[in-house]
């Protein structure tokens, strides 16, 4: 038996012998009768073209047809003035030249490694990546390691003195001394003082927590308001207040005394709905001598939700388009 390159191409020679072993000559290839067994499966006939050489000796073309099965290759010719030749072969996908040889071992053809000191290799979740259980980590017995340590390569044991990388950050917002990226918002006092920095970069950064002092807030607030003056009643009374406060816009066609609306919360569904309540202009109003003057509603007509004629006690002076107010 002799070893093959899976898929290659061998011109095989053979010695053609009578029943008292000389060779056979002027044999043609009609004559002689191939069977082929590939990958120790069933023979079946075989195409090649046998050319006489010399003195009995007899050749054919072993083709990548032939050899493109792994396994054992069997091949039968049998000729009437002749004895059977048979011929056997191991087809590889390497020879042990090529693994003798590490210029013949490539990142094309590889190594497929499936033990290690006998024991079979897990298919890796990447292909191509080892899944490794680190046993030993610089002479430090793995189920020892639970920080890294100065013998992995650090001047002090869980300390790393500089972070140059992480997945998702960019240099632009990690420094090796971090504090340097929170350097612009005081920490309130008692807020996490065991756990918080000195300075946060942004109170956005602020999800959680109770602060019992704090000097100054730049940004908006979002706060739910529990107790005024330490009561939570006086919380609960400002919310019901301020249930009741309407607010609208002067439509800027009527006098001092009666004036249309373009827009009111809340909406309007009969006349004299708001009959009996104060009106008083917003400080921000667009006519300045209306800005926080008050008068009483006497009456109102009702057109839509949004617009209504009021009757007001007389004002200083009529109100223009876009005069903002609210009614209490």
């Amino acid at each position: 038996m002799y070893p093959i390159k899976q898929s290659t191409n061998e011109t095989i020679p053979f010695f053609a012998h009578d029943v008292n072993g000389d060779g056979v000559t002027g044999l043609t290839d009609g004559g002689f009768t191939k069977r082929i067994s590939k990958g120790s499966g069933a023979f079946g006939a075989m195409t090649a073209t046998i050319t006489e050489m010399e003195n009995g000796w007899y050749s054919f073309p072993l083709t990548t047809s032939h050899s493109d099965t792994l396994g054992l290759l069997s091949v039968s010719i049998s000729h009437a003035s002749t004895k059977r030749v048979n011929l056997q072969w191991r087809v590889s996908a390497r020879t042990l030249d090529e693994l003798a040889s590490p210029t013949n071992i490539t990142a094309a053809t590889g190594v497929d490694i499936t033990k290690i000191l006998g024991t079979a290799i897990s298919t890796p979740a990447t292909a191509g990546i080892l899944d490794v259980n680190v046993k030993n980590m610089n002479n430090v017995a793995g189920t020892a390691i639970t920080t890294i340590k100065a013998v992995q390569g650090l001047a002090v044991d869980g300390v790393v003195p500089t972070v140059t990388a992480v997945t998702g950050l960019t240099a632009a917002n990690l420094d090796a001394a971090i504090t340097t990226r929170m350097a612009t918002y005081t920490q309130p006092t008692g807020f996490l003082a065991a756990t918080f920095p000195g300075t946060v970069a942004s109170t956005t950064n602020i999800t959680a927590g109770t602060i019992t002092t704090t000097t100054s807030v730049t940004n908006p607030v979002t706060a739910d308001i529990v107790k005024i003056n330490g009561a939570t009643a006086g919380a609960v009374n400002l919310d019901q207040s301020t249930l009741a406060i309407g607010y609208g816009t002067a439509a800027g066609s009527g006098s001092s005394t009666v004036f249309a609306t373009t827009a009111l919360t809340p909406d309007a569904i009969t006349a004299d709905q708001f009959k009996g309540r104060v009106l008083i202009f917003k400080n921000d109003t667009t006519t300045t001598q209306l800005r926080g003057q008050a008068t009483t509603i006497s009456s109102h007509t009702f057109t839509s939700a949004e617009v209504i004629t009021l009757t007001v006690v007389a004002l200083t002076v009529a109100p223009a388009a876009g005069d903002t107010f609210v009614i209490l």
